[in-house]
């Protein structure tokens, strides 16, 4: 019973089921078991499978296509007709209505709100929130936050506001162009382009580059920011300087020491051209002027070079002045006596700020007076060696002989150019096919202590000592100094110059017990091997006999010797001539009875080379001899100093002589390039300064 009824349920649900259109296997047949008309399970009369009434096979409800419930034709469940999720209308997944991946409203592929591709919230391709392509928050191309093209925060190419790189508001020493200071001018200490420093810690206080090299704050009465200290040998600084269209240019150096014997050099082009430099040893912030002399530049850029050859010397600043020693460059026309184009009417008593004066230094003279050691006679052929000089250098004697005693002939001075040389085309002139010896040297001390042919003396001094000297060919020692063909004094036996026999003391010349300095420079391979080739202080009456007398000797003697075969530069005291030492049988010792018994003084050098330089000096209690071939030597050699030879006292007698010796003993020559005898005991330093001014001037060059 149970089992029938079972049967007769089954067969009325198939009639049911058969009723609504539908087999148990719809999905095989295509046929479903829904009443509306369509092949699918569901009733919402569309064949795609959902209920949502549409034909777009999703259940989203619209026609779309795609499975979220707006009607874009996406999944993104948004409005619009991207796939990114948002309503925005554009293809990524933030809501700004671009079409980048970031939400900022622009399509710059960046998160803030500009159209650029950073994100800082400006207009450019950086990040640094302003509207240019750098990172200084300003409008330029650059990146320190101004206006310009430069790094230094100011409105102009440099990094202040001139044009040069110095920090102040002018455009004086320097430029961004080329870094170069335009001499003549002054280059202060700390404006180096290079540097080679010994380690990496600036020892100073208040001036620092961050590179090292030692600066501090100057103490210099005379200013000048910072300067270099704590230096050592072998460091060097470097600069760049412009010399324009080239010229001479005299160089001064403001340094300053707590140490003995320190020096410095200075190179222009890796060519050395001052020699050293000796430090003033007052204190390490008492500064003083030294110079080193002049130097030719050519036109253009240069390298200067300071060495610190030694250490210990504290460095200010190098001024360049120009040929006349001037670094100004005003046009006022002082009434002195140097050699400026200034046009005012003034008489020196102006206020102006000029640097000129008669004190300019651009020879030896001006050296030695600038230390209180004026020059009392002065000589040479081939170039001023007094800055305020401006007469003739020599006389020149026309239709004269080799055996001129001093007469006859015309006589033709021979003047000076513009830049202080012997006028070599008016000598050529005077001279020109004629027969010319020179007749006077012109003293340029202002002393007018001319010299001229020198007279008979005793004849204890030779065979030819009694006799008139003669006068030297002019036309026998051309040469050539800084580019310019001059002539020298080149003297033979038997030709000396002196003051007039019998005129007594000459005017500013050292008498009696006054102290007294000679330089000379001459001439090492035309030297004599006999007495006397002098220049100095000697009697103006030379045949009474022999006087006490104070002179550079040059050559080879019969008495005093130093090292090797000579020439030597010696002291001639009359009756001895003396390479040094102050008792019989020390080194160099010269006396005329004992020289034989005594050694050669080591010290003393040979100096057979083309331009010797020596200087004598003496006072009441000591002598002193120094030299050196300035082609080579970077420094004096001190050859001897200490008390007067034995049985000498000073006993200046003020006349002068050259070539010969004071009882005119004329039996060796040499040749004269320049010399002066001054007042005195000058110091070392300020020999030192003689040395490396004439090192500078040019000569074989």
């Amino acid at each position: 019973m149970k089992r029938k009824t079972l049967d007769i349920l089954m067969l009325l649900l198939m009639a049911m089921l058969f009723a609504f259109g539908c087999t148990v296997d719809g999905a095989d047949n295509g046929t479903d078991i829904s009443s509306d008309g369509d092949s699918d399970a569901d009733s919402d009369g569309d064949s795609d499978g959902d209920s949502d009434g549409d034909s777009d096979g999703d259940t989203d409800g619209d026609s779309d296509g795609d499975t979220d419930s707006d009607s874009d034709g996406d999944s993104d469940g948004d409005t619009d007709s991207d796939s990114d999720g948002d309503a925005d209308g554009d293809t990524d997944s933030d809501s700004d209505g671009d079409t980048d991946s970031d939400s900022d409203g622009d399509s710059d592929g960046d998160t803030d709100s500009d159209t650029d591709t950073d994100a800082d919230g400006d207009t450019d391709t950086d990040s640094d929130s302003d509207t240019d392509t750098d990172a200084d928050g300003d409008t330029d191309t650059d990146s320190d936050s101004d206006t310009d093209t430069d790094v230094d925060g100011d409105a102009d190419s440099d990094s202040d506001t001139d044009t040069d790189a110095d920090g102040d508001t002018d455009s004086d020493t320097d430029s961004d162009a080329d870094g170069c200071v335009n001499i003549p001018a002054r280059v202060e200490a700390e404006d180096y382009i290079d540097f080679s420093e010994s380690d990496t810690i600036n020892e100073g206080a208040g001036c620092d580059r961050g590179d090292g090299v030692d600066l501090e704050t100057t103490q210099d009465t005379a200013g000048g920011g910072c300067n270099v200290g704590w230096t050592v040998a072998d460091e060097w600084l470097e600069y760049c300087i412009d010399a324009g269209n080239g010229g001479n240019f005299s160089i001064s150096t403001r340094i300053a020491s707590d140490v003995a014997s320190r020096t410095i050099r200075i190179e222009i082009d890796g060519t050395d051209v001052t020699g050293s430099i000796n430090a003033p040893t007052d204190g390490w912030q008492v500064y003083s002027d030294v110079s080193a002399g002049s130097v030719s530049i050519s036109a253009g850029t240069h390298t200067m070079r300071v060495v610190q050859e030694t250490g210990d010397v504290n460095l200010n600043w190098i001024d360049f002045g120009t040929a006349d020693g001037d670094t100004d460059t005003d046009t006022d026309s002082d009434t002195d006596t140097d050699s400026d184009t200034d046009t005012d009417s003034d008489t020196d008593a102006d206020t102006d700020a000029d640097t000129d004066s008669d004190s300019d230094i651009i020879g030896p003279c001006d050296i030695y007076e600038a230390a209180g050691n004026p020059c009392a006679a002065a000589y040479s052929m081939i170039r001023r060696i007094k800055g305020d000089y401006t007469g003739p250098l020599y006389q020149v004697r026309r239709d004269s002989n080799a055996q001129n005693t001093g007469s006859g002939g015309t006589l033709v001075d021979v003047g000076q150019t513009a830049d202080g040389f012997g006028d070599k085309a008016a000598h050529d002139a005077a001279c020109a096919g004629t027969y010319c010896t020179i007749a006077k040297l012109y003293d340029q001390s202002g002393y007018g202590n001319d010299i001229i042919v020198g007279t008979g003396g005793n004849s204890a001094g030779g065979q030819w000592a009694a006799l008139d000297d003669f006068e030297t060919n002019a036309d026998a020692g051309p040469l050539t100094v800084a580019g310019k063909n001059v002539y020298s004094l080149f003297m033979d036996v038997r030709q000396g110059y002196r003051s007039p026999v019998g005129s007594g003391v000459q005017p500013g010349m050292p008498v009696d017990a006054d102290p007294q300095g000679i330089y000379m420079l001459a001439d090492g391979t035309h030297v004599g091997g006999a007495c006397c080739w002098d220049f100095g202080n000697v009697t103006s009456t030379p045949a009474d006999g022999w006087h006490f007398m104070d002179t550079l000797f040059f050559g080879v003697a019969y008495w005093g010797r130093g090292d090797g075969n000579g020439p030597w530069f010696m002291n001639d005291f009359e009756a001895g001539v003396w390479a040094g030492g102050s008792y019989p049988g020390d080194p160099g010792w010269g006396g005329l009875d004992d020289a034989k018994d005594a050694p050669p003084n080591l010290n003393n050098p040979s100096l057979r080379v083309k331009y010797a330089l020596g200087f004598t000096k003496a006072s009441t209690s000591s002598y002193a001899l120094r030299m050196a071939d300035i082609q080579t030597a970077g420094s004096l050699t001190n050859a001897y100093e200490g008390p007067l030879p034995q049985g000498k006292t000073l006993d200046h007698q003020g006349a002068i002589v050259l070539g010969v010796g004071g009882d005119n003993s004329n039996n060796s020559f040499g040749t004269f390039y320049e010399g002066a005898i001054v007042r005195g005991y000058p110091s070392a330093a300020t020999e030192d300064a003689v040395f490396q001014h004439v090192k500078s001037v040019g000569y074989g060059q």
